[in-house]
């Protein structure tokens, strides 16, 4: 992955921060256009962190419904973002539902599944790739604070 695709990438998770990320795929290259990055580039790294098997952008198995009534859009939209950027894969992003459901019943609002990412993030971060650890750094202050 390139500097350039890093930084689309570092732009999705501010999205996800300010919880501004679209639901789909070609309103997110708008959005990512509309803030100066050329579309080609946008697609590349877009397609680059599909390829890498980091995360699927838009594509992804879903949670189950029972998971998602309990999830607030924000927290919804926190856990796609994080998929987007590579952070979360399938995997990871079951761990943090199963500990979601381990919580009180009820909704899951933005805060409570930041805590559930930052601690599976935690717990699995001696495997992930050496890029994905140095960008997670950079990020972590952004995206969990």
């Amino acid at each position: 992955m390139t500097e350039r695709q890093s930084e689309i990438l570092a732009w999705i998770g501010r999205l996800a921060v300010s919880s501004r990320v679209p639901a789909d795929r070609g309103t997110l290259c708008e959005l990512l256009v509309e803030a100066g990055f050329p579309l080609e580039e946008v697609i590349e790294a877009i397609e680059s962190a599909d390829s890498e098997g980091s995360a699927a952008v838009v594509e992804h198995q879903a949670p189950t419904p029972a998971e998602v009534s309990q999830l607030s859009e924000d927290a919804t939209r926190f856990l796609n973002a994080l998929r987007d950027v590579g952070y979360l894969d399938d995997v990871l992003e079951d761990e943090v539902l199963d500990l979601v459901m381990q919580g009180p019943p009820g909704p899951v609002s933005l805060d409570d599944i930041r805590h559930q990412v930052a601690a599976v993030l935690f717990e699995r971060h001696s495997e992930f790739d050496q890029e994905t650890l140095q960008m997670l750094q950079q990020e972590w202050r952004l995206v969990f604070h």
